[in-house]
């Protein structure tokens, strides 16, 4: 019964808990966050804030998709160049950016208007 408890109790105290946020055509890791049990509790108000700058972000996002695109490629750029972002993650983001880009993920729609 004891031997129970205890694990129980160290299974408990190993528990953690990780937030990772990722670019959205990029999708590069940005932030990670991770702590033992509770410590979210601690971090509630700073997760608040940075929802609300996510949702502003979000408002202000340029019209066109080509614009966002640019947008995000010099983001992650900033990112690369001021060590946040390895190259190699750079890298596969931009890969991933282009291919969002490209005409073949466009719909037929856009493709054929950009042909006129």
């Amino acid at each position: 019964m004891v031997v129970w408890q205890l694990a129980t109790l160290l299974s408990v105290y190993r528990t953690t808990e990780t937030v990772i946020l990722f670019s959205t055509h990029g999708a590069a890791r940005l932030l990670e966050c991770a702590g033992g049990l509770g410590t979210f509790r601690v971090l509630r108000q700073f997760m608040a804030k940075l929802a609300a700058h996510i949702q502003l972000a979000s408002a202000a996002r340029r019209r066109t998709r080509a614009e966002h695109l640019r947008d995000e490629m010099r983001e992650h750029l900033r990112l690369k160049e001021i060590g946040v972002l390895p190259a190699g993650e750079y890298e596969t983001a931009k890969v991933r950016i282009l291919d969002q880009h490209s005409p073949a993920a466009q719909p037929a729609i856009a493709r054929a208007s950009t042909r006129l």
